[in-house]
């Protein structure tokens, strides 16, 4: 069953550094990224314009996000509407996009720190198997601390069962 996932999963290679050709828009997700008020490109990817340097700037809409992720295609669709005609590259599948609770700075609560990842928080869901690591992101859908075995729900409604081996990241065994 984790083989089907890992042979569905897309694995992008990224190409090797170079300018953005003219006429061309490179965009490169990152992993994660913090939420801020205001969050733009800039926030969540590297990019590469010829021509084009306000495209760092432009400011994401919240709807893209409100499910903790935004995926290559909603970065696509954004810049396609915004600059039509260009050829829009983008590198990654998707960006976990971390709300910060306002209380997480300054206050520790002692049950908090029982867990290690709590039901709803979106978390790393790594995959490792014969020298391949594939890595989405999910929903927990449980509370666990380091060594539970927890059910995750992968961006695309997919559930899979892993163990918990870090904050904020499980670990799905093939």
């Amino acid at each position: 069953m984790n083989m089907k996932w890992l042979s569905a999963c897309l694995l992008v290679a990224y190409s090797a550094a170079g300018i953005a050709m003219e006429g061309e828009i490179r965009v490169y997700l990152n992993p994660d990224a913090g939420a801020s008020t205001i969050l733009c490109l800039g926030d969540v990817a590297n990019v590469e314009a010829a021509e084009q340097s306000d495209i760092a700037d432009i400011v994401i809409p919240e709807p893209l996000y409100h499910d903790g992720y935004l995926e290559a295609s909603e970065v696509r669709g954004l810049l396609n509407k915004i600059h039509p005609g260009l050829a829009i590259r983008v590198f990654g599948s998707a960006v976990r996009i971390v709300k910060k609770r306002a209380n997480e700075s300054t206050h520790n609560n002692s049950a908090d720190e029982k867990f290690t990842m709590r039901n709803g928080d979106i978390v790393d869901v790594v995959l490792r198997h014969k020298g391949i690591v594939v890595r989405t992101f999910g929903t927990a859908l449980s509370d666990g601390k380091k060594g539970d075995r927890i059910i995750v729900k992968t961006a695309h409604s997919r559930r899979l069962s892993g163990k918990v081996s870090g904050r904020g990241m499980v670990e799905v065994l093939p």
